[in-house]
């Protein structure tokens, strides 16, 4: 999170924004390898995570931490 923030001041003169997707635990590929099936309300949904992630590319926040989390 410091480091995001610290690199965000630095970069902020230079328009240039950024920020930490930071998405719970998400059903992928690998991850149902790894740990097998789990059950789906426990996960996050990959294209939820896209949608937000393309959301704070669209925005103007910088040095910011976003937090997915499933509901």
């Amino acid at each position: 999170m410091n480091f995001v923030q610290a690199m965000a001041e630095e970069w902020e003169n230079e328009e240039i924004r950024i920020n930490c997707i930071n998405p719970q635990r998400t059903k992928t590929p690998m991850r149902v390898v790894n740990f097998g099936n789990e059950p789906d309300a426990t996960l996050l949904q990959p294209d939820t995570v896209a949608k937000v992630a393309l959301s704070t590319l669209l925005s103007d926040f910088t040095g910011e931490v976003v937090d997915i989390k499933v509901t």
